[in-house]
Protein backbone atom coordinates (compact mmCIF):
# COMPACT_ATOMS: atom_id res chain seq x y z
CA UNK A 1 0.00 0.00 0.00
CA UNK A 2 1.22 3.41 -1.07
CA UNK A 3 1.06 6.16 1.30
CA UNK A 4 0.45 9.83 0.35
CA UNK A 5 2.18 12.81 2.00
CA UNK A 6 -0.25 15.63 3.25
CA UNK A 7 0.22 19.00 1.76
CA UNK A 8 1.37 19.90 5.24
CA UNK A 9 4.14 17.50 5.61
CA UNK A 10 5.29 18.28 2.22
CA UNK A 11 5.60 22.22 2.53
CA UNK A 12 6.97 21.37 6.16
CA UNK A 13 10.34 19.27 4.28
CA UNK A 14 10.16 22.18 1.29
CA UNK A 15 10.86 24.78 4.17
CA UNK A 16 14.07 22.94 5.41
CA UNK A 17 15.12 22.05 3.06
CA UNK A 18 16.26 24.37 0.93
CA UNK A 19 19.28 27.38 2.59
CA UNK A 20 17.97 31.29 2.47
CA UNK A 21 19.35 33.13 -0.10
CA UNK A 22 21.25 36.58 0.53
CA UNK A 23 19.94 38.65 -2.48
CA UNK A 24 20.79 41.90 -1.57
CA UNK A 25 24.50 39.93 -1.44
CA UNK A 26 24.67 38.62 -4.73
CA UNK A 27 22.91 41.50 -6.25
CA UNK A 28 25.46 43.74 -4.60
CA UNK A 29 28.27 41.21 -6.00
CA UNK A 30 26.94 41.17 -8.96
CA UNK A 31 26.89 45.29 -9.22
CA UNK A 32 30.43 45.49 -8.17
CA UNK A 33 32.28 43.22 -10.58
CA UNK A 34 30.07 45.08 -13.55
CA UNK A 35 31.51 48.26 -11.92
CA UNK A 36 34.72 47.10 -11.73
CA UNK A 37 34.60 45.48 -15.49
CA UNK A 38 32.79 49.07 -16.98
CA UNK A 39 35.57 51.25 -15.62
CA UNK A 40 38.44 49.04 -16.26
CA UNK A 41 37.53 47.70 -19.84
CA UNK A 42 35.68 50.91 -21.28
CA UNK A 43 35.96 53.77 -18.53
CA UNK A 44 32.96 55.13 -17.71
CA UNK A 45 31.15 54.81 -14.31
CA UNK A 46 27.35 52.87 -14.25
CA UNK A 47 26.80 54.77 -10.90
CA UNK A 48 26.96 58.60 -13.41
CA UNK A 49 24.06 59.34 -14.32
CA UNK A 50 24.11 60.00 -18.17
CA UNK A 51 22.47 63.07 -19.88
CA UNK A 52 21.25 60.04 -22.73
CA UNK A 53 18.80 56.92 -22.47
CA UNK A 54 20.77 54.26 -22.73
CA UNK A 55 18.70 52.82 -25.81
CA UNK A 56 18.85 55.74 -27.20
CA UNK A 57 22.75 56.17 -27.08
CA UNK A 58 22.62 53.44 -30.07
CA UNK A 59 20.21 54.74 -32.48
CA UNK A 60 21.90 56.90 -34.71
CA UNK A 61 24.39 53.18 -35.18
CA UNK A 62 21.39 51.36 -35.77
CA UNK A 63 19.64 54.03 -38.14
CA UNK A 64 23.13 53.49 -40.24
CA UNK A 65 22.22 49.92 -40.89
CA UNK A 66 18.97 49.51 -41.45
CA UNK A 67 17.90 49.85 -45.19
CA UNK A 68 14.13 50.58 -46.21
CA UNK A 69 12.71 46.67 -45.29
CA UNK A 70 14.60 43.79 -43.68
CA UNK A 71 13.55 40.53 -45.44
CA UNK A 72 15.16 37.51 -44.50
CA UNK A 73 14.48 35.34 -47.55
CA UNK A 74 17.35 34.29 -48.68
CA UNK A 75 19.64 34.77 -45.97
CA UNK A 76 20.32 37.52 -43.32
CA UNK A 77 22.69 39.49 -41.81
CA UNK A 78 22.77 39.67 -38.28
CA UNK A 79 23.89 42.64 -37.15
CA UNK A 80 21.58 44.47 -39.34
CA UNK A 81 18.24 41.97 -38.08
CA UNK A 82 18.84 43.57 -34.59
CA UNK A 83 18.94 47.15 -35.67
CA UNK A 84 15.62 46.82 -37.16
CA UNK A 85 14.14 45.43 -34.04
CA UNK A 86 15.87 47.65 -32.23
CA UNK A 87 14.28 50.75 -34.20
CA UNK A 88 10.84 48.81 -33.94
CA UNK A 89 11.07 48.57 -30.24
CA UNK A 90 12.79 52.12 -29.70
CA UNK A 91 9.83 53.33 -31.90
CA UNK A 92 7.43 51.59 -29.46
CA UNK A 93 6.08 49.36 -32.00
CA UNK A 94 6.16 45.38 -30.83
CA UNK A 95 8.06 43.16 -33.08
CA UNK A 96 6.54 41.28 -36.07
CA UNK A 97 5.48 38.09 -35.46
CA UNK A 98 7.92 36.85 -37.88
CA UNK A 99 10.67 38.76 -36.39
CA UNK A 100 9.70 37.89 -32.67
CA UNK A 101 9.97 34.28 -33.86
CA UNK A 102 13.71 35.04 -35.07
CA UNK A 103 14.84 36.58 -32.19
CA UNK A 104 13.28 33.88 -30.42
CA UNK A 105 15.58 31.54 -31.94
CA UNK A 106 18.57 33.32 -32.17
CA UNK A 107 18.17 33.45 -28.22
CA UNK A 108 17.76 29.80 -28.34
CA UNK A 109 21.09 28.78 -30.38
CA UNK A 110 22.78 31.63 -28.53
CA UNK A 111 21.59 29.80 -24.84
CA UNK A 112 22.92 26.69 -26.63
CA UNK A 113 25.92 27.25 -27.99
CA UNK A 114 27.16 30.53 -26.15
CA UNK A 115 27.53 32.15 -29.88
CA UNK A 116 25.65 34.00 -32.33
CA UNK A 117 27.02 34.25 -35.94
CA UNK A 118 26.77 36.98 -38.28
CA UNK A 119 24.82 35.44 -40.99
CA UNK A 120 22.16 33.34 -40.92
CA UNK A 121 19.53 31.47 -43.67
CA UNK A 122 15.92 32.15 -44.14
CA UNK A 123 15.36 28.97 -41.19
CA UNK A 124 17.89 30.29 -39.13
CA UNK A 125 20.84 28.60 -39.81
CA UNK A 126 24.25 29.62 -39.93
CA UNK A 127 25.92 30.35 -42.95
CA UNK A 128 29.12 32.30 -42.06
CA UNK A 129 31.98 31.40 -39.23
CA UNK A 130 32.18 34.86 -37.95
CA UNK A 131 30.67 35.27 -34.60
CA UNK A 132 33.06 37.34 -32.34
CA UNK A 133 31.21 40.94 -33.68
CA UNK A 134 30.94 42.62 -30.13
CA UNK A 135 28.57 45.22 -32.07
CA UNK A 136 26.23 42.21 -33.22
CA UNK A 137 25.80 40.97 -29.30
CA UNK A 138 25.47 44.49 -27.86
CA UNK A 139 22.74 44.64 -30.23
CA UNK A 140 21.16 41.47 -29.23
CA UNK A 141 21.51 42.20 -25.56
CA UNK A 142 19.72 45.69 -26.01
CA UNK A 143 17.32 44.31 -28.08
CA UNK A 144 16.34 41.40 -25.56
CA UNK A 145 16.37 44.05 -22.91
CA UNK A 146 14.08 46.57 -24.98
CA UNK A 147 11.91 43.48 -25.17
CA UNK A 148 12.02 42.19 -21.86
CA UNK A 149 10.62 45.57 -20.87
CA UNK A 150 7.96 45.32 -23.57
CA UNK A 151 6.93 41.57 -22.52
CA UNK A 152 8.25 41.44 -18.36
CA UNK A 153 9.57 38.01 -20.18
CA UNK A 154 12.54 37.34 -17.34
CA UNK A 155 14.33 34.69 -20.22
CA UNK A 156 14.91 38.02 -22.12
CA UNK A 157 16.71 39.55 -19.12
CA UNK A 158 18.51 36.42 -18.37
CA UNK A 159 20.03 36.06 -22.11
CA UNK A 160 20.95 39.77 -22.17
CA UNK A 161 22.63 39.41 -18.64
CA UNK A 162 24.32 36.37 -20.28
CA UNK A 163 25.60 38.16 -23.19
CA UNK A 164 26.83 41.33 -21.30
CA UNK A 165 29.07 38.67 -19.38
CA UNK A 166 30.51 37.94 -22.48
CA UNK A 167 30.81 41.38 -23.98
CA UNK A 168 32.55 42.18 -20.50
CA UNK A 169 34.80 39.64 -20.36
CA UNK A 170 35.79 38.43 -23.45
CA UNK A 171 38.92 39.98 -24.93
CA UNK A 172 37.84 40.65 -28.53
CA UNK A 173 39.05 44.23 -30.41
CA UNK A 174 36.83 46.75 -29.98
CA UNK A 175 35.43 49.50 -32.46
CA UNK A 176 34.38 52.60 -30.97
CA UNK A 177 31.17 51.75 -32.30
CA UNK A 178 31.46 48.35 -30.21
CA UNK A 179 32.31 50.28 -26.94
CA UNK A 180 29.38 52.76 -27.44
CA UNK A 181 26.82 49.92 -27.79
CA UNK A 182 28.56 47.93 -25.15
CA UNK A 183 28.18 50.69 -23.19
CA UNK A 184 24.65 51.51 -24.12
CA UNK A 185 23.79 47.53 -23.08
CA UNK A 186 25.29 47.53 -19.51
CA UNK A 187 23.55 50.64 -19.27
CA UNK A 188 20.20 49.20 -19.51
CA UNK A 189 20.79 46.12 -17.99
CA UNK A 190 22.02 48.44 -14.86
CA UNK A 191 18.82 50.81 -14.66
CA UNK A 192 16.52 47.57 -15.45
CA UNK A 193 17.66 45.81 -12.77
CA UNK A 194 17.47 48.58 -10.59
CA UNK A 195 13.81 49.06 -11.27
CA UNK A 196 13.43 45.27 -9.96
CA UNK A 197 12.35 44.95 -6.65
CA UNK A 198 13.72 42.36 -4.63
Amino acid sequence: MVEFMSMEEIHKILKYQFASIDIEGFIGGFEADRREACLSQFEFDLDVASSVEPEYEAEQYCLSLVSAELSIEGGFRTKEFFAHCFNNLVNGDALQIDSNTTVDKLQKKFEIFHRIYSRYNEDVRKISDGYQDAEMYALMAIVLLLRYRHSNNFNDLNTAIKINDILLFADWDLSSNGKSLIRSSVRLEHTILKELDF
